[in-house]
């Protein structure tokens, strides 16, 4: 019987070990730092063709020990700061057609990189939470600058930076509205789904190994769901979401779903919903246009490829010079109004 129970311990402790080794390997992996110029496969368009570049104003901040690198663009007579959160595996340059379009409404925009991406300071983010932490920095950023802080304060983000902008609410910055692209709702909720989609329903069994690790990283906002901060807040807040969505499904993961649970009478939902051009991240262009964007980045998933999955220093930049600036850069105008609608009701 003895000999059993110390089989039954020994397999214990394996099975822990294992549990808590596979999600720091899943989460290091998945959280490791990045860089836009050698990561990133998304079609690269040179800052200066923007014309909100010859407004900017390179910026740093700490972020729990880390210093994050950022720009503001825009001109000091602005009617409201916006501050942008980019999406995961991604940079603000990737967002400069809806950041150049907001500059020439008026709007001042601040952009940041997170821990361990594009230059910021730190090794790797360690969960979803980070996002949320980061952008509540840069508000403490902003709240102390004389300059910034003088603005109607605006949040904005994509995805990963979606889900800090709805989600950073519950800290009680000043904010005046939130406008948020394809968030999810819940951290947790949100990595199983993403361990589900990779080893199916084993990611199940991983949950209590997951989830202790980030609450080791986050403590108690490890799992902050975003529909408790914007129904705290009681703010004007915009979510927007892809009707073809397939990385945060709306009737599973994303804060566009979770309608039963917000009781903030102040949120209107927009859903984007054009074939071909709802997805995850491609309602932001005009759709004839997304043919043109799929051709470039697989041109460039071809070249990461072919060097053992880098792409070699200023090879986006080189590449580049042969591409249609205008087709990679023009907005939805029927998307673009239903920000700017929204703007100019929430901060009248």
């Amino acid at each position: 019987m003895k000999i059993i129970i110390r089989i039954i311990a020994i397999l214990l402790i394996v099975f822990v070990i294992l549990g808590y080794g596979i999600s720091i390997f899943f989460l290091r992996q998945t959280f490791k730092s990045f860089d836009i110029e050698t990561d990133s496969v998304c079609p690269y368009v040179p800052e200066d063709y923007f014309a909100c570049a010859k407004y900017k104003r390179e910026i740093s901040f700490d972020s729990r020990g880390n210093t994050l690198k950022g720009c503001v663009y825009g001109k000091k007579d602005a009617k409201a700061l916006i501050v942008f959160s980019h999406g995961i595996m991604s940079g603000p340059n990737e967002y400069m057609m809806i950041i150049d379009n907001l500059v020439s409404e008026g709007y001042r925009v601040m952009t940041y990189s997170y821990t361990g991406y594009n230059g910021s300071e730190g090794k790797w983010s360690k969960g979803l939470a980070n996002s949320m932490l980061d952008l509540n920095s840069a508000l403490d950023f902003v709240d102390a600058d004389s300059e910034l802080s003088k603005y109607p304060l605006v949040l904005m983000g994509h995805s990963w930076g979606a889900y800090a902008t709805v989600s950073v609410l519950k800290f009680g910055h000043p904010v005046k509205a939130a406008i948020s692209f394809s968030s999810f709702n819940e951290p947790m909720e949100m990595t199983i789904a993403g361990g589900e989609k990779m080893i199916g329903k084993v990611a199940d069994v991983m949950y209590p190994f997951l989830a202790s690790t980030e609450y080791f990283y986050f403590g108690k906002n490890y799992n902050v769901k975003a529909t408790d901060s914007i129904n705290k807040a009681n703010i004007p807040v915009l979510l927007v979401h892809g009707k073809e969505d397939d990385f945060i499904e709306i009737d599973k993961t994303a804060t566009f779903g979770k309608k039963d649970e917000i009781k903030n009478k102040k949120v209107e939902y927009y859903l984007v919903d054009r074939k071909g051009g709802s997805g995850h991240n491609d309602y932001f262009g005009v759709l004839e246009n997304n043919k043109y964007f799929g051709e470039k980045t697989k041109e460039l998933e071809k070249i990461k490829k072919e060097n053992g999955g880098k792409l070699p220093k200023g090879k986006k930049a080189e590449v580049a010079k042969t591409y249609d600036y205008e087709k990679l850069t023009t907005i939805d105008p029927d998307f673009f109004k239903e920000l700017t609608g929204f703007l100019d009701r929430a901060l009248k």
